[in-house]
Parts: structure tokens; C-alpha cells; sequence
């Protein structure tokens, strides 16, 4: 049985449409030259951990400011409470940006900071790409756990078939704004409140 919760964040803790959000606070606050070329690779889904960084560098000035405040779903905290305290599960977020952002995220979001949450912060520009088993192995050995004691949720079927690979039990996350599922291959949750840990 899993013990521990690792976290996908945009369309699973967060809304999707934050994505959206930092992509035009990045244009604005960008060089137009770096802004098309990064923007660009973004939109047709190359997720490559370079760009994502220097998005990052960009974007941390408007998390401190508050003019980003990263949406995360109601369900969100009061689950990851609960792990802690009743479950004693450890909780950590893995994700295309970087640990720092992912930080920043935690902090600065609409529900408070959340940062005493979270145990630590994986992204792709250490851990690999998160639709790469072996990412996922990676990851569980760093957190000093076996696979199948981490549960993964996270809201695209590329990330679950990898972690479900590495021998992760996964849930899907359908969140409002995120695509509509015809045949799901794994368990399907709506709020946090459903996982079983």
C-alpha cells in the first residue's frame, strides 16, 4: 500500500489556465526575441527544461510582487493536512519547473502559503522527463521510498503510464478545465478528498 503522495501541480493542484497566466506575465516582462522562441517551443509542447528556467527566472519577480497567484483547488491543502497529520504520509510535488518555481508556487498561492506541505520538489531539469519511467524511479529513490509506495496523481496519461511503469499505483485527476476523458485508464478522481493513501 502506498505511504507517500507525489504530485503533479498544473491541472492537478492548480488550474490549468495558470499556465496561460505566467505565459503572458513572461511576454511582457521578456525580451520580444526570447519571449517568441521560448513561447513558441512552449505552445507545440516542448517542454525543454532550459526554456522552463529561464521562465522561471522571469516569472519569480511576479510571485513576490503578487501579481501571480498560482489557483490551487480548495481540496488541495486540507488533503495534504491530512496525509500528514492522520496518515503520516510524506508529500512532494514533481513537476516541469524547477524545484525553485515550484516553491514559489507553494508560497505565494491563493489558498496561503503552502510550503510546510510539502516534503520536497522534483522537476524535469534534474529528474528527467515525467513521461520516462525511469524519471519516475529516480525520483522514489531520492525520496528513499519504493515505487510502490508512492502514489502519483496527475491529470495527463503520459505521466501515468510512465509512473504506472515504474510500478507507481497513479490516479487521474479531472479537474475543471482540463481535457475530457472517453476511456480512462486509471482510477478517476475529481477532489483530493477521493485518493486513498
Amino acid at each position: 500500500m502506498a505511504r507517500h503522495v507525489l504530485t503533479d501541480i498544473m491541472g492537478t493542484t492548480t488550474h490549468n489556465d495558470f499556465v496561460g497566466e505566467l505565459t503572458r506575465y513572461f511576454e511582457s516582462h521578456v525580451h520580444p526575441y526570447a519571449s517568441k522562441t521560448i513561447v513558441d517551443a512552449l505552445k507545440a509542447g516542448r517542454l525543454v527544461p532550459e526554456y522552463i528556467g529561464f521562465m522561471a527566472v522571469v516569472t519569480a519577480k511576479g510571485y513576490e510582487n503578487g501579481k501571480l497567484v498560482p489557483p490551487f483547488f480548495e481540496d488541495v491543502a486540507r488533503n495534504m493536512r491530512r496525509w500528514k497529520q492522520q496518515d503520516g504520509s510524506r508529500i512532494f510535488s514533481y513537476s516541469n519547473g524547477d524545484a525553485d518555481e515550484q516553491r514559489l508556487m507553494f508560497r505565494h498561492s491563493n489558498l496561503g502559503d503552502l510550503t510546510s506541505l510539502v516534503d520536497a520538489h522534483f522537476g524535469t531539469d534534474l529528474f528527467g522527463m515525467k513521461n520516462d519511467p525511469k524519471s519516475f524511479r529516480k525520483v522514489c529513490k531520492a525520496i528513499g521510498a519504493k515505487p510502490s509506495e508512492v502514489v502519483f496523481l496527475s491529470d495527463r496519461s503520459s505521466e501515468l503510464d510512465a509512473a504506472s511503469t515504474a510500478g507507481m499505483p497513479v490516479y487521474m485527476v479531472v479537474r475543471p478545465g482540463n481535457k475530457e476523458l472517453e476511456h480512462p485508464t486509471y482510477p478517476v478522481v475529481t477532489s483530493f478528498d477521493q485518493v486513498k493513501i
